[in-house]
């Protein structure tokens, strides 16, 4: 059984990689088009892989006629474990693909083996924040 215990993050600015601008730039694309990806409420909607199939990131519209989305952003090719989870608006979105916004301030686990971020400091890490308790 797993038990949740979570631990301190510390908070980051980081510059946006040019894989997750291009992801963004994507993205815009799919809202400025009016994509069903980008207007319905999903959380995986609006995905994109790299060479080889692997995914790069994928998110979605939080809810129908909002304009807040949630992504998760894979920061190594070929790898699942360090990953960014993230909430922008449809405005940002812009912003990031017009290279008008370069940075977001992200909240990283403490452990530097990690590479995990989150939008904010009480987020919870799956390979961090648990620990797994003996079966009684």
């Amino acid at each position: 059984m797993r038990l949740e215990v979570p631990k301190p993050k510390v908070q980051e600015t980081v510059t946006l990689p040019e894989r997750l601008v291009e992801f963004m730039k994507y993205a815009n694309e799919l809202i400025v088009q009016e994509d069903e990806a980008a207007t319905i409420s999903s959380d995986d909607l609006i995905q994109l892989e790299e060479a080889r199939g692997y995914l790069l990131a994928y998110g979605g519209l939080k809810e129908d006629d909002g304009s807040q989305f949630a992504f998760c952003y894979f920061a190594a090719p070929k790898q699942t474990r360090k990953k960014w989870q993230f909430e922008l608006s449809r405005e940002q979105i812009v912003d990031i693909a017009k290279g008008r916004l370069t940075e977001l301030t992200m909240w990283a686990c403490s452990s530097p083996d990690c590479g995990c971020k989150f939008q904010t400091p009480d987020d919870t890490c799956f390979y961090c924040d648990y620990e797994e308790t003996p079966a009684t």
